[in-house]
């Protein structure tokens, strides 16, 4: 689970942004500058495994152009190669992100 809360400044076109994770994988953000980086939230633990589990918040602010990515820990937990025998991980996705950094949203989730 991924709770978010996205505060935009209309005059300046940017959006504070505060992310929580409860066992999601580490967002990612892809900046209109061509480069991108995961927002890690640490400690979160899966949603209602522990009674009295906490949740660390992440910050980071978007200026235009830059894209928030959600994905799913199936992607790097894909397996790859002919045999099978390795997964996508995180390198790939943070390389495959990056050479699509700028590109606009419908882009980055078409390719």
């Amino acid at each position: 689970m991924v709770l978010g809360i996205l505060e935009p400044a209309p005059l300046t076109g940017r959006i504070a942004v505060r992310l929580a994770s409860g066992g999601h994988p580490p967002a990612l953000v892809l900046r209109a500058d061509g480069t991108a980086g995961y927002l890690p939230t640490p400690g979160g633990l899966l949603v209602g495994a522990l009674p009295d589990a906490r949740f660390t918040a992440a910050d980071t602010v978007l200026d235009p152009g830059d894209t928030l990515l959600l994905y799913t820990d199936g992607l790097t937990e894909a397996r790859t190669g002919e045999a099978r025998d390795s997964l996508y991980g995180d390198d790939a996705l943070l390389a495959f992100a990056t050479a699509h950094s700028g590109a606009a949203p419908h882009a980055v989730i078409q390719a």
